[in-house]
């Protein structure tokens, strides 16, 4: 079942996307002087502003040439240095099917260290990118390594909006005590991560519960108010994380149980009224990223968990969620939880 997660852009995500030429050059010294230029776009997705959600890049790779070689894409987006660089291709060869034209694209997401299997942040910019690019379709097709995605074009309010559908990834809740020698394992890590952020000396916040989903590794540390403390001390807490080393974390534990850490808090407070269901923010430093700004996919986990293990809806419907990621940059996501067909958007 999956749960759509809503994306908003701000004004089609193009706040600060300075429309540039990349030149890829052969990695070989015999092909040195073989140069390929393509359209790159930097776009600032999840905000309204310049300067603030999640940078990701974007490179339209046409067809008719030569394809990138995976070690190329990974150099390109190492020396980017952003927790993302997206890789689009039309699908057709058919040179009449270019960016322009083309409902149906190959994606691709590379971090400065590896290539990772799902990106929403990386989706988001891609799709402003086309429809920045005049492609008319107000839906586009992505072949992943998650399956298909989709990207929808709407307006509401006078901006232009884009909605992302991507597969729903339902956490399984740990165990506070007890169960299996991994239930064991990934409480080690929350306790070793949570060290390492600085929140264990922090009087304001406290772990509630965890929650993993074991298809894409990533570990939910659901936090609130330490006793006698309030709940805007928490969310003080949570801004206050500090980002923990690569090098620190990947010496506490080498990924085999986990990759990638939401901390989320509660955003509303009994009547009292709020703009967010909660806010989270997300380290994913085995992916090579200490902290990602913005993150679509954690939300595919956070959405589905929020709704049933905090709200305590049933499975079924639609469960709509506003959410806030507290990094220094900040962004906002509109979600839609659809248990239904086990999608969010």
């Amino acid at each position: 079942r999956g749960v759509p997660t809503r994306i908003r852009t701000a004004k089609e995500m193009l706040a600060r996307s300075a429309t540039r030429t990349f030149s890829r050059r052969s990695f070989s010294t015999a092909m040195a002087a073989s140069w390929t230029s393509v359209p790159f776009y930097q776009i600032d997705s999840f905000s309204s502003t310049p300067f603030s959600g999640n940078p990701a890049a974007v490179l339209l790779v046409p067809s008719n040439i030569s394809p990138l070689t995976d070690e190329t894409m990974a150099n390109i987006a190492a020396e980017n240095a952003l927790s993302e660089t997206a890789f689009l291709t039309p699908l057709s060869p058919d040179p009449k099917h270019d960016f322009k034209a083309s409902d149906t694209f190959n994606l691709r997401w590379f971090t400065p260290t590896k290539e990772v299997a799902l990106c929403g942040h990386g989706t988001l910019a891609a799709a402003a990118a086309l429809f920045h690019a005049g492609n008319p379709h107000n839906q586009l097709s992505f072949q992943t390594l998650s399956g298909e995605l989709l990207a929808s074009k709407g307006q509401a309010a006078g901006d232009t909006l884009i909605t992302l559908e991507f597969p729903m990834n339902s956490p399984v809740v740990v165990p506070a005590v007890g169960g299996s020698a991994a239930d064991a394992g990934i409480r080690a890590v929350a306790r070793l991560f949570w060290g390492l952020t600085g929140a264990a000396n922090d009087p304001g916040l406290a772990i509630e519960a965890l929650a993993l989903c074991p298809r894409t590794k990533k570990l939910i540390i659901h936090a609130g108010a330490a006793p006698g403390k309030t709940h805007q001390e928490a969310l003080s807490g949570l801004a206050a994380l500090a980002v923990p080393s690569i090098e620190d974390v990947l010496a506490a534990h080498d990924g085999s149980l986990v990759t990638g850490v939401c901390v989320a808090v509660a955003g509303m407070t009994p009547g009292a009224e709020s703009a967010y269901d909660f806010h989270s923010r997300y380290f994913s430093p085995w992916n090579g990223i200490p902290e990602d700004p913005v993150n679509g996919s954690s939300h595919t986990i956070l959405a589905p968990y929020w709704s049933t293990a905090v709200l305590g809806q049933a499975e079924c419907g639609t469960v709509r969620l506003s959410a806030r990621q507290a990094s220094p940059r900040g962004g906002d996501l509109a979600l839609e939880a659809r248990f239904e067909t086990r999608r969010v958007a």
